[in-house]
């Protein structure tokens, strides 16, 4: 699992005020789509990795959306069980609900791109 260092202290709102923080300056382990995300918001950057080398690999292995996917207009409202199973077809290393949202958020803008 990849590893990314904050570079500002980040709370992710999971609607119920029970959020995670990322302290800026501390190192943790995410799945691939959450370290994504956290990179491409430039909130953190790839541990023990030249950013722009992780940068490069990450985009050529992903740039292809994947378009059998059907992702609901009201995804952010799904309970639990159905995200996890909507976003483990996008990742099958899906284990938060903070990468799910993530791996969704990724695939979205990855089909907004083309």
């Amino acid at each position: 699992m990849p590893k990314i260092t904050f570079t500002e202290t980040r709370t992710v709102n999971d609607g119920k005020g029970t959020g995670q923080t990322f302290e800026a300056g501390r190192t943790y382990d995410l799945s691939e789509a959450s370290c994504e995300r956290w990179v491409r918001r430039r909130a953190a950057t790839y541990a023990g990795e030249p950013t722009t080398k992780r940068r490069e690999t990450t985009v050529e292995a992903t740039i292809e959306p994947r378009k059998e996917v059907q992702i609901p207009d009201n995804w952010r409202e799904l309970e639990w069980n159905e995200l996890r199973a909507l976003a483990k077809e996008l990742d099958p290393e899906i284990r938060t609900k903070e990468d799910a949202l993530a791996a969704v958020e990724l695939e979205i803008a990855k089909r907004q791109a083309l």
